[in-house]
C-alpha cells in the first residue's frame, strides 16, 4: 500500500492539488469515495481492507492519514527511476 499511497499522493507533492481526491485522474474516487469506474478492477489488497464496501473505503481513506516518510518516498522513487522491483537484494545492491 505504500506504493499505492505514493502514486496517489504524487499530485499533492507536485503542488497540483491539496488532497488526493482533488486530482481528477485518481483512483481515490473509486477506492475512497465509492464512485463507480468501469475502468478499474479492485485489487486484492484493497478487497482485504474490509468485509463491506464501506469498510474498505474507510480503511482506504484512513491509510492516507498516515505519513509516508521521505525515506520511503525516496526508496520508491529510486526503484521506479531505476526500473527495479521495490525491495529485495537486487534493489538494495542498485541503490548502494
Amino acid at each position: 500500500m505504500a506504493c499505492h499511497r505514493y502514486i496517489e499522493r504524487n499530485p499533492v507533492r507536485a503542488g497540483m492539488v491539496m488532497r488526493p481526491p482533488d486530482y481528477r485522474w485518481t483512483n481515490h474516487h473509486a477506492n475512497g469515495l465509492g464512485r463507480a469506474n468501469a475502468l478499474l478492477t479492485p485489487q486484492d489488497e484493497y478487497r482485504r481492507r474490509g468485509k463491506s464496501d464501506e469498510e474498505r473505503r474507510e480503511a482506504y481513506r484512513a491509510s492516507f492519514m498516515a505519513h509516508l516518510g521521505q525515506e520511503r518516498v525516496d526508496e520508491i522513487r529510486d526503484a521506479t527511476n531505476g526500473n527495479l522491483a521495490l525491495g529485495g537484494k537486487r534493489f538494495q545492491q542498485q541503490i548502494k
